[in-house]
């Protein structure tokens, strides 16, 4: 499995010409995401994973020719940063109603 750009990509190898079947993705804290495996591939959409380092675990389901397996990674994700507030700019200091009176 590898994880790229809030995708996991679950590949599952076996004996047999075509892999199917269904993988579940569990993450840390978060609701399982199920995905149909089909000629051993899965590409599986993540939700939006928090700040820190996230486990995350694909289960293949097996089918009537494969047995069940797992395997996991680990993604570290950065807390965000705060956008900069724009500096303020100096106000002009200048004279307005201090004229001379006629």
């Amino acid at each position: 499995m590898t994880v790229s750009g809030g995708t996991a990509y679950v590949t599952v190898a076996g004996p047999v010409d075509e892999v199917t079947g269904w993988v579940q993705i569990a993450i840390t804290g978060q609701a399982p995401v199920w995905a149909r495996v089909q000629d051993g591939f899965a590409p599986v959409k993540l939700p939006t994973l928090k700040p820190g380092t996230n486990k995350i675990t694909a289960t293949y389901q097996g089918n009537g020719e494969l047995n069940a397996s797992s395997d996991y990674t680990t993604v570290k994700v950065k807390k965000a940063k705060k956008p900069k507030k724009p500096k303020k700019g100096k106000k002009g200091k200048g004279k307005k109603g201090k004229g001379k009176k006629h």
